[in-house]
């Protein structure tokens, strides 16, 4: 399990591990623009942690492409997320 300082970044860290794997999964913070889950993603990277990943989500679940239509208008950043290149 990480133990480092990367942990401090944020007040909202969530560490999962599934019982059938050896790795952790960790989420780090909560971001209302996705520039600023970029802007993170991109200082993680520095850091050497290079498979971050932005993963968004909406009422506690995993948002993927279909969801997009129906959410976009709420929340035009999901549009954001599906466009750049990056992900």
């Amino acid at each position: 399990m990480l133990t480092n300082d990367v942990l401090n970044l944020s007040n909202d860290v969530i560490i999962e591990k599934k019982a059938s794997d050896s790795l952790y999964a960790y989420t780090l913070g909560s971001y209302h623009t996705f520039e600023d889950a970029k802007k993170m993603k991109n200082y993680l990277a520095t850091r050497g942690y290079e498979q971050a990943e932005i993963i968004p989500y909406y009422k506690g679940s995993t948002v993927v492409k279909d969801d997009i239509i129906s959410l976009k208008h709420e929340y035009p950043e999901l549009d954001k997320y599906f466009k750049d290149p990056i992900n």
